[in-house]
């Protein structure tokens, strides 16, 4: 094991030299990327830097110099972007230029596939792949503040050195495994940016079910309301008012500025955003259309047949050389399971319209259909 040594880059802080590198980067087959931001307060991620490697030379480019549609023409390119554990990356990206076009391959993905841990990180990877130590020690920085010191423009410069020659390594790899493909399955995937819905927010709460119609259909109505504030204001929803915290709302029937404060809700909260919610709900309207309701938890006797589930996709994993969370996850069973009984209830509907993009590509074949059969079994003798 060899300890990294230091890394050398060019720092990007003006127009000019944004433009000089972005006419470089139609010339080059695939670049790696990565950035450092900061999410605290904020609804979405505050960019601080963006790394890039362009034919083994590491760039680092400050977000604020990206003006006049250089963001755009910068992420815009359509080349393959080498990522690792990309899926909070793809959120910066869309703020910074939402005409987003790359093909991605994502590192940590691709060594799931190859039988490794399935949530491995950039540190651990390169050193059993490159036999290199890199330092973590700027975990923490604060990459908004500037002057950006030197160590920590070295530190964030190594996040893109070996990225790309990991990539082709794994590239071979998946190939020779019949594997390439499901490799950029997976990450169209779970790499593609979901907008927020503040509309369908309360289905995401747990305790949401425990309401009925009328008190759902206004709880829906104010974490909506509380999740276009927090876009508004670009602040997490848990400075505005969180979703327990609205839930108590509802369940107890406040209806006046001294309940919020007896909710414990932040004195700051309910003096900027208390006259707000409290005309939600005075203004509150239901809506003859019944709202989707959401699922309520899984029964015993159907936490028991997912068992079962868990088995096939441990033989599947066993099968394949991978870990099972790369098979299918407990929540993608959920999924399935919830899918199966939705369409035997409604007739003419078919399952496979029913499942997300990601249960339909290679892992239809090798792990949902013996688990819909088990499903399907189990359903029978219930």
């Amino acid at each position: 094991m060899t300890q990294s040594v230091g890394v050398n880059y060019q720092l990007i802080s003006t127009a000019q030299e944004a433009v000089a590198l972005i006419s470089r980067i139609p010339e080059v087959a695939s670049m790696a990327i990565d950035t450092e931001f900061v999410r605290v307060r904020t609804f979405f991620p505050l960019p601080g830097l963006v790394q890039l490697q362009l034919d083994n030379q590491q760039f680092l480019i400050l977000p604020e110099c990206l003006t006049d549609g250089l963001a755009t023409a910068l992420l815009s390119q359509p080349k393959e972007w080498v990522v690792h554990a990309g899926f909070e990356d793809v959120e910066v990206f869309y703020d910074l230029a939402p005409e987003l076009s790359p093909v991605f391959f994502d590192t940590q993905i691709a060594g799931g596939l190859l039988g490794m841990k399935p949530a491995m990180s950039l540190q651990a990877l390169v050193e059993q792949e490159m036999q290199v130590h890199i330092e973590k020690n700027h975990a923490r920085t604060d990459w908004l503040k500037r002057p950006l010191q030197p160590d920590e423009l070295a530190y964030a410069a190594e996040d893109v050195v070996y990225l790309g020659q990991i990539a082709e390594r794994f590239k071979t790899r998946l190939a020779e495994h019949g594997r390439l493909e499901w490799l950029y399955e997976d990450c169209r995937c779970l790499l593609t940016y979901q907008p927020p819905e503040p509309e369908q927010r309360y289905l995401s709460f747990g305790d949401a079910w425990r309401l009925n119609d009328r008190d759902l259909a206004l709880f829906a109505q104010l974490t909506r309301w509380r999740d276009e504030t927090a876009i508004e204001n670009n602040l997490a929803r848990n400075f505005v008012i969180s979703d327990r915290q609205l839930f108590s709302v509802v369940q107890q029937g406040i209806r006046h500025r001294k309940g919020l404060f007896d909710l414990g809700i932040h004195p700051k909260s309910v003096r900027q955003f208390g006259q707000g919610l409290l005309e939600q709900l005075e203004a509150v309207q239901y809506d003859s259309q019944p709202l989707i309701r959401p699922d309520q938890p899984l029964s015993k006797a159907e936490q028991k047949l997912l068992s079962t589930v868990k088995k096939q996709v441990v033989r599947s994993a066993n099968e394949l050389s991978v870990d099972p969370q790369v098979v299918m996850s407990k929540r993608y069973s959920v999924v399935l399971y919830r899918a199966i009984i939705k369409a035997q209830a409604e007739k003419g509907v078919v399952l496979e319209e029913l499942l997300p993009e990601y249960l339909l590509g290679w892992r239809f074949d090798q792990v949902v259909k013996p688990c819909v059969s088990i499903i399907k079994q189990e359903l029978e003798s219930l």
